[in-house]
């Protein structure tokens, strides 16, 4: 899978699309707003979760 997707022609990381260290809290405070998606999760995600989550992509 990993191959998979290193093998794609797209940008991998987020900084590779332009996002900073410093949209993390914004984007993982939006995120948090997505209830229809949220509700569907099978693990609860709390903000910290999405922080990490983000932090990991960049």
């Amino acid at each position: 899978m990993r191959q998979l997707v290193a093998d794609m022609p797209m940008e991998q990381r987020l900084t590779q699309v332009g996002v900073r260290r410093q949209d993390i809290e914004r984007m993982a405070t939006d995120a948090m707003k997505v209830s229809r998606l949220l509700v569907n999760n099978p693990r609860d995600v709390s903000h910290q979760d999405a922080v990490d989550l983000y932090l990991k992509a960049l």
